[in-house]
Order: C-alpha cells, then sequence, then structure tokens
C-alpha cells in the first residue's frame, strides 16, 4: 500500500510536470481550493487546474506560477527537477490524513 506521503509526493510531481493525467487520477472531481495569488475567491472542480496544467504546459510559458525560474515572454522548460516538503505533518483521523 502507498503512504500518504508517497501519493502527495506523486500528486506534486505532475503538478510541476503539466501532467494532467496524474493530476486527474490524484485528485477528486469536486476540489474545492483558495489560490490566494490568482483570486480571492474559492475555486471549485477540476477544470481551472486543468487548463492551469495545460497553460503552463505550453512551450511557450514561462513555467508555473511562482516559479523563480520563469521569467515572463521567455519560453522553456521549467520542469522541477526537486522539490521538498519543508516541516512536513501529517495527520490522521480515521480515514482522513491532513498534510501540511
Amino acid at each position: 500500500m502507498q503512504s500518504v506521503r508517497e501519493f502527495l509526493e506523486q500528486h506534486l510531481q505532475g503538478i510541476f510536470e503539466n501532467d494532467v493525467a496524474a493530476y486527474r487520477v490524484s485528485t477528486v472531481p469536486d476540489l474545492t481550493l483558495y489560490e490566494w495569488y490568482v483570486t480571492p475567491q474559492r475555486i471549485e472542480g477540476l477544470p481551472f487546474h486543468e487548463f492551469m496544467l495545460e497553460e503552463t504546459g505550453r512551450e511557450d510559458s514561462p513555467g508555473i506560477a511562482l516559479d523563480p525560474q520563469g521569467e515572463a515572454g521567455q519560453a522553456g522548460s521549467y520542469s522541477r527537477q526537486r522539490f521538498d516538503l519543508a516541516n512536513y505533518r501529517e495527520q490522521r483521523y480515521g480515514d482522513t490524513a491532513i498534510c501540511t
């Protein structure tokens, strides 16, 4: 059985690689999030994130949002080779896990 952390790392890697199929597999269809750097309102469902992954994956895109390597107007691939989960904490409540 896959650990929660392994699942989370695969999910994040899918995002960094703009892999829409991997994102769909690791995300529930009725996802609800707050993306503070995009909009102050709640974002509901997968379509928004699928759009963001597809747009970021284009060759003429500067990379993922908040990517320190990306510069506006510069094409290129900014797929992350490494990411760290700083101060990772996993809390379990029955069949639910909260990772921060």
